[in-house]
């Protein structure tokens, strides 16, 4: 069975009243090969689709321009996220240049919702955080580095004694 675009949207429509977010990601690319800029954007836009929590997922890719022997396009990747935690974690690991939520005018997140989506984000900047630090610190600067995270971690630990006192 084929789908009019009349009727993707409402299936969009549908899923937004159900919590989905519609959002369009735009990425770009840079090189001195026209057919690799190109083939960047779109392999980005299969593995999003691909992404736990999308629904519908369409990229398209702007003609490349050329420039002193470069080439830079950009793409447009509509993604029906089934919500806003889905969305935020391809936004943290897609990195998008810039991103527009469509639908719905408003959103709204209980409180395990937020929880979970700023988990989430923590999470992942730890896992940045760790790689930057295996793949740039000698073995005395994580040293150091490990000390001082002890440190903050027994004083956080006092302030939540504190607290429960």
């Amino acid at each position: 069975m084929e789908y009019t675009e009349r009727d993707v949207e409402g299936l969009i429509g549908q899923a937004v009243q159900k919590g989905a977010i519609l959002a369009v990601l735009f990425f770009d690319s840079y090189g001195v090969e026209k057919p690799a800029v190109q083939n960047a954007l779109v392999d980005v836009t299969q593995k999003v689709t691909k992404e736990p929590g999308v629904i519908y997922c369409k990229g398209v890719v702007r003609e490349p321009i050329e420039k002193n022997g470069e080439f830079s396009t950009y793409s447009e990747v509509k993604v029906l996220a089934e919500s806003f935690n889905a969305l935020v974690n391809i936004v943290l690991k897609y990195a998008p240049s810039s991103i527009e939520v469509e639908k719905p005018g408003k959103i709204n997140l209980s409180l395990e919702e937020a929880h979970a989506t700023l988990l989430d984000i923590s999470q992942t900047i730890q896992n940045y955080t760790s790689f930057i630090i295996e793949k740039t610190l000698t073995g005395e600067e994580k040293r150091k580095y490990n000390e001082e995270l002890k440190r903050k971690s027994e004083f956080i630990e006092g302030l939540k004694a504190g607290k429960k006192g």
